[in-house]
């Protein structure tokens, strides 16, 4: 047979037509079991270079992290395969906390709570947290009638000077950090010292500031407690203490203080407070009177209004303080430690809302400058560690199993007046606890739980004395 040109044409033509049909055929194929093995292939014609057939995976080197106000670190991801690229970054948070698109985190807001740091893997599959919390430090307020704080870094066990109180502290000094507000943030230093004075504290400018004065003066037995629901959900009621009736409302909104509603006993030395989270007065706030007397009062926030309670087992003076019992057969209870160099205790079962009479705290009564951190770690966790103050030296551990106190390791000074005390959770020295001596000294102390013993910690800038406290910051 002759084959003509136009023939071979053809047939040329009919052979290049089905060559380029098995192509598509084969390249559709190979695009189906990608698909199918639910691997990402990348299609030579959308521009992206990273063609890759393995599942990506990413890891973070911290997962949590502690960081002050204008604090900086580095996080660094690692992906698998290496030559995937380069992680996506984000902040849960963005106002507070800001990451770059290469890791690097700074906290640029105040804020008590968590953020979370986020790293994704470039095929978005796949992705890794860091937690940044609050920096672990606080802020103490010295007392003794001067404008004196520090500040206290268990990152590197260091206590410097922090910036002066607008006004003097002393008897009946507390504090609350705002989350709301204009200065959500910041916190408010109530002065006491027989003064209306207050100061605001910044914590990312580091400064001191002139606060609004509350309704009264605050002197000996003033605290202060949160309103978590009603009508002035959000705001912050202070107890004047003083031996007087009257308190101060808080209202962030305004940053202001305005009279609160009228408490049924004179507030004075050893008030106290804690807030009720079951039974009949769930979501009212327990207050134990002081100034030598077995009274108690609640506040109800639904009705703005306080109310007479019944009666402690024994009188509450100086020092008195009271703690959550988490474990045991008191479970859920408050102990009262009576205080004013007393042995006596009192317990709250919120079932029955009734105090009935504690365990003795025998050989280490509380006195002036006595306190407690819970221990956290070590043969005595769970339990909670006094510190007795009145001039002595002596300490008390309460089993909540056994509901006894027993006798703990002596500290290597004795604590009085303006004796505080601060748990630590990080850091070389985290699980210990720090102690104040007070008594117009700059000694302080470290109690470590795994040996149950005290060593002598590191100085304060200035001397602590009457009025002291400190608060969390973030």
């Amino acid at each position: 047979m002759t084959i003509t040109n136009r023939t071979i044409f053809k047939l040329n033509g009919k052979r290049l037509l089905e060559t380029s049909l098995l192509r598509v055929f084969i390249l559709t194929l190979l695009i189906g079991f990608g698909l199918a093995c639910n691997n990402r292939m990348i299609s030579p014609f959308s521009g992206n270079s990273q063609v890759t057939g393995l599942a990506q995976t990413i890891s973070l080197d911290k997962s949590s992290l502690y960081l002050g106000p204008l604090e900086t670190t580095q996080l660094i991801a690692t992906i698998t395969p290496s030559s995937a690229g380069i992680a996506r970054w984000s902040s849960s948070a963005p106002t507070l906390v800001t990451v770059s698109s290469t890791g690097f985190v700074k906290k640029i807001g105040s804020t008590m709570s968590d953020i979370t740091i986020t790293a994704t893997s470039p095929d978005g599959l796949a992705s890794a947290n860091c937690t940044v919390k609050p920096s672990g430090r606080s802020l103490i307020v010295l007392g003794n009638a001067f404008t004196d704080t520090a500040i206290w870094d268990p990152r590197n066990t260091t206590i410097v000077s922090g910036p002066s109180l607008s006004g003097n502290a002393g008897l009946g000094a507390n504090g609350f950090f705002l989350s709301s507000g204009p200065h959500a943030g910041k916190i408010i230093l109530v002065h006491g010292n027989g003064s209306n004075s207050t100061s605001i504290y910044d914590p990312v400018a580091a400064t001191m500031a002139t606060g609004p004065i509350t309704s009264a003066i605050i002197d000996t037995g003033g605290l202060n407690f949160p309103v978590n629901t009603g009508l002035y959900a959000g705001q912050i009621y202070v107890v004047h203490g003083n031996a007087s009736f009257s308190t101060s409302r808080f209202n962030p909104a305004t940053t202001t203080f305005s009279a609160g509603n009228v408490y049924p006993f004179a507030v004075g030395a050893g008030a106290s407070a804690f807030a009720v989270t079951t039974g009949l007065n769930a979501g009212k706030t327990m207050i134990m009177t002081g100034n030598a007397t077995t009274s108690t009062g609640t506040y109800n926030p639904v009705t703005d209004a306080f109310a007479f309670f019944v009666g402690l087992a024994a009188a509450v003076n100086l020092s008195a303080f009271n703690f959550l019992i988490q474990s045991g057969v008191h479970s859920g209870k408050n102990i009262v430690l009576h205080g004013g160099g007393s042995a006596n205790t009192s317990i709250f079962d919120p079932v029955t809302s009734s105090f009935s009479v504690g365990p003795a705290a025998s050989g280490c009564p509380a006195g002036i400058g006595s306190n407690n951190v819970t221990i956290t770690s070590g043969l005595q966790s769970g339990k909670q560690l006094i510190v007795c103050g009145g001039a002595t030296n002596s300490s008390l551990f309460y089993d909540p199993v056994s509901n006894v106190f027993v006798a703990g390791p002596t500290l290597p000074f004795s604590i009085a007046q303006g004796g505080v005390g601060i748990p630590i959770s990080i850091g070389p020295y985290a699980s210990r606890s720090l102690h104040l001596r007070g008594s117009l000294t700059t000694n302080t102390a470290i109690f470590d739980p795994t040996s149950v013993s005290f060593s002598v910690g590191p100085s304060l800038p200035a001397v602590a004395n009457a009025g002291s406290f400190t608060i969390p910051l973030p």
